[in-house]
């Protein structure tokens, strides 16, 4: 089943992307419970993973991966091997203004592509707007200079 001319899949069934939240905490890497549950999808002429985070400051959980200049790539290559030879596709993400406090920390702003009240992930409701400020900071621009960093 061609997918587009580069990728192929064997068949029509798709594991879809979903956030596991699954990686190391400390370093973001793919560990053996990630390679356990993707070894479950064998069968699956294509799989999407979840979440890659392209920078470590930036994430949206502290137990997604992390895939970045630092990254040691040995875990990487056993967690492909775990898909048993299912086409992969990495799902990367920067989560941007949805970065909580968390990953960020207070000394440090989220980056979006707009700064200002736009930038601010609003959550519905009273307490949404109580929440999302305690755990959410706004995103400041991010700068042109700053694309190839992250």
């Amino acid at each position: 089943l061609p997918v587009s001319k580069q990728i192929i899949s064997s068949n029509r069934f798709l594991k879809a992307a979903m956030t596991e939240n699954l990686a190391d905490p400390c370093t973001g890497q793919p560990n053996e419970r990630q390679c356990c549950l993707y070894s479950r999808f064998v069968g699956c002429g294509m799989v999407l993973t979840g979440n890659v985070m392209v920078d470590r400051q930036c994430k949206d959980s502290s137990r997604n991966v992390v895939l970045d200049e630092t990254s040691d790539l040995e875990p990487f290559r056993k967690w492909s091997r775990s898909f048993h030879g299912g086409k992969a596709i990495m799902q990367i993400n920067h989560p941007g203004r949805q970065s909580p406090l968390a990953s960020t920390g207070w000394s440090r702003n989220p980056v979006a592509p707009t700064s200002g009240i736009q930038a601010r992930l609003v959550l519905p409701g009273w307490l949404g707007n109580i929440l999302g400020t305690l755990f959410l900071r706004p995103a400041r621009e991010l700068h042109k200079d700053e694309i190839p960093h992250i």
